[in-house]
């Protein structure tokens, strides 16, 4: 098996030991990327493998790079998934709230559409802007509201959030 199945197979399995090992080898595989453009730290985002991504952040592991597919980051793809251990774990590392996918989305919209309280309030508390638009106009409330994730929502508001500007965007949308 090659050091780069070894690791990905390290990362799928939330195995800190097999992935130092195989990056001590090869230190590179920090800068792999699938077909799809993702990292190792993308794939430990994805699954939320936080064991790994401590080893791969300890070892360098750009948080800011973005897959070449989607143009998402690690916490975009953490805040994805609902993963608030992975994201804490890369806000601490200086990971940017603001850095958007190809579509304008960032990760406050991500986890807004996904209902994922833990995610969103740490990204906030981090200063994410609430009122971000992604390519579509669409709000990171907008999104909540949409997807009836009422706490969210909430969150949203109690940050700041332009009501009147969710309301326009709603009412746009009838």
């Amino acid at each position: 098996m090659s050091l780069l199945s070894e690791a990905d197979l390290a990362v799928r399995r939330n195995d800190g030991q097999r992935l130092q090992a195989s990056l001590s080898q090869q230190p590179s595989l920090l800068t792999y990327r699938d077909s799809g453009g993702f990292t190792l730290l993308h794939t430990a985002a994805f699954l939320g493998s936080t064991d790994c991504l401590r080893i791969l952040l300890a070892a360098g592991a750009s948080v800011e790079a973005a897959s070449t597919e989607e143009g998402a980051t690690a916490l975009f793809v953490a805040a994805l998934q609902g993963h608030e251990d992975y994201v804490r774990e890369l806000l601490a590392a200086g990971a940017n709230t603001e850095a958007a996918g190809t579509n304008g989305a960032r990760p406050l919209h991500v986890a807004a559409l996904g209902g994922h309280l833990g995610c969103l309030q740490q990204l906030l508390d981090a200063g994410a802007n609430c009122d971000v638009v992604d390519d579509d106009g669409t709000t990171a409330v907008l999104m909540a509201a949409r997807q009836g994730h009422a706490s969210c929502l909430q969150q949203l508001l109690a940050a700041g959030a332009n009501f009147d500007a969710v309301d326009r965007q709603l009412t746009a949308t009838r």
